[in-house]
This record gives C-alpha cells, structure tokens and sequence, in this order.
C-alpha cells in the first residue's frame, strides 16, 4: 500500500511461514500466544506490518459433530483414518485427539518431516502415522500412494481443489 509516497508493507498467514520464510519480527508475547492458541485447536493467521507481526487472529472451525462416531466405526470394521491436513501440527494434534484419530503426539508428521522421507522410506514408515500436517497436494499424493504400495485399499475425501490430485489417485 502506498501511503503520502510511503509503501507499507502488509503481510497476513501462518505464523511459521511469517516469521520463518519471510523474516517479520515478533515478539515473545506472540510466540507463546500464537502456540497456546494452535494447542487449543484454533487455526491461527498472524498480521504483519512492516516486517513486525502486530496481532493474531484465531479461530475455531469444530470437528462435525457425528466425526467421533463415524471415526469408532471406521475403527471397529478395521478401517484406519489418517488425517492430511494443511493445519499446523499443533493444531492438527489437537483436532486429532479430540475426534479420536490419535492421543499420540509422535504419531503426528509435519510436511518438514516428511520431506526428509524418501518415498521407499516413506512406504515402510507410511503406518507409523496418523496426523500429517501442513502438508501440499504433492505431499497428499505420496501419502496415498505409500498406502497403495503397502497394499491398502485407499479413500479419501477432501472439500479444496488441492485436495483433487490425491482424491484421483485413491
């Protein structure tokens, strides 16, 4: 934005990719807010101005409310839901616990982590998680296809055009 031939540089997003990728300043106050926030299950978009985070805005998007049925179902006729979501880790955990997909927090993979996973490795460690976190539609399709290379039968569901390479692959 200009302003009285002034450009004021205006930032919003993921907190991690604000301060990470792009360098804006933040203070310890946000660091511990913007982490209590995505611990409690909230989806956090940080605002910057100038290259300094000045707020954060959180929200709380609750899991449908037959989620933990349909999940102890799923469970019961030995079927294993996993979770691929572009949310936080912290957050995804939360949400994950809360629907009964997993009460373990090493069970949970960022896109870091599983971008240090070759696919052969990926194929062998594929059912060690039930969380996948900030992860891209590549990284979708990989999950899906360690699956199928393991033999599963795989089906997904997904509401976002990033989702439609992974939904065609299963």
């Amino acid at each position: 934005i200009k302003e009285r031939n002034k450009t004021v540089h205006i930032y919003k997003g993921a907190y991690d990719i604000l301060t990470e990728k792009i360098g804006l300043i933040s203070s310890q106050e946000y660091i511990s807010n913007n982490l209590k926030l995505m611990q409690e299950g909230y989806r956090v978009i940080a605002i910057g101005v100038d290259y300094q985070i000045i707020g954060l805005l959180a929200f709380y998007d609750p899991p449908r409310p037959q989620i933990e049925e349909t999940i102890e179902i799923a469970k019961s006729a030995h079927v294993k839901t996993v979770m691929i979501t572009g949310d936080h880790k912290e957050t995804a955990f939360k949400i994950a616990s809360q629907i009964g997909i997993t009460k373990d927090k090493n069970s949970v993979i960022s896109k870091e982590e599983l971008d240090e996973i070759n696919d052969e490795d990926l194929v062998k460690e594929v059912e060690k998680y039930d969380v996948y976190a900030r992860v891209s539609p590549i990284d979708k399709v990989r999950i899906v296809n360690a699956w199928q290379k393991k033999g599963a039968i795989v089906a997904m569901t997904g509401d976002g055009v990033n989702d439609a390479p992974a939904l065609k692959k299963a």
